[in-house]
């Protein structure tokens, strides 16, 4: 059983943890499925290449939200529910 404060200062480190990590979390285990997929099957299955794909668009969400432009597409979008 995992006590409150062991639990807490792992979802802080969660929070912490800088861009390459993010990336080695993500997507390592979609690069060994890959590589395991082509090793077996001689190709990787389109799911991989749509799977990292999609991943690779949502990163590229997190400094496109700190844009100006996106600030003027997103406080109209907010502003009902605040």
């Amino acid at each position: 059983m995992v006590d409150v404060e062991s639990r807490d200062n792992l979802l802080r480190q969660s929070e912490e943890m800088d861009l390459p990590g993010q990336l080695i979390v993500w997507f390592v285990p979609i690069a060994a499925g890959m590589v395991f997929d082509f090793y077996k099957r001689g190709s990787v299955h389109p799911v991989y290449w749509i799977g990292a794909a999609i991943m690779g668009v949502a990163l590229l969400r997190i400094p496109f939200g700190e844009t100006e432009l996106w600030h003027g597409i997103g406080t109209p979008l907010l502003a009902p529910f605040i």
